[in-house]
């Protein structure tokens, strides 16, 4: 009995965590951006604010608090000097280590149900796997290589353009 209670209450918990981030989605989508150029040893970190026709613009600001006020600057980087971009979305890595560590401690839970160990072990266990594989997670980038070219460019515009601050 208090098993399902507990999965009752997790269950719970993840259905408003869904619906609270699904009020909260009107905030623009903000990429932390790497971009590697190949015809120099540079490389440049920042925040992915446009996407234009032949080339990116990358923030440089060192917090995300600054997009508000208008007071920042922009690199703007030619396709043909790109070597490749890389994004992650500002916070994911805690991201997926709040929605890992739920689904551990629901997963500890359930398999508990089926033991006869100690339920606080699953529990503790769930969690300790769940939130360092979601952290794992949220720190993937994900990789566009462009290598000089418009053609890759333009095979990646509409995904990259996604990723813009402006184009949001």
């Amino acid at each position: 009995m208090k098993n399902s209670k507990l999965i009752l209450v997790v269950s719970l918990i993840l259905l408003f965590i869904n619906v609270s981030y699904a009020q909260h989605q009107k905030k623009p989508k903000i990429y932390k951006t790497w971009v590697t150029l190949n015809s120099e040893p540079f490389s440049t970190t920042g925040f992915l604010y446009e996407i234009k026709d032949s080339s990116i613009l990358v923030s440089n600001l060192p917090s995300i608090k600054d997009f508000s006020t208008d007071k920042f600057q922009t690199i703007e980087l030619p396709i043909y000097k790109i070597e490749t971009i890389k994004t992650r979305r500002l916070k994911s890595s805690l991201r997926g280590t709040i929605i890992g560590a739920v689904a551990g401690i629901a997963l500890g839970a359930a398999t508990d149900l089926y033991g006869d160990g100690d339920k606080a072990n699953s529990i503790f266990l769930g969690l300790s796997y769940g939130a360092g594989l979601g952290a794992l997670i949220g720190l993937i980038k994900v990789k566009f290589p462009i290598n000089g070219s418009m053609d890759n460019y333009h095979r990646n515009y509409n995904k990259l353009k996604k990723k813009a601050l402006k184009n949001n």
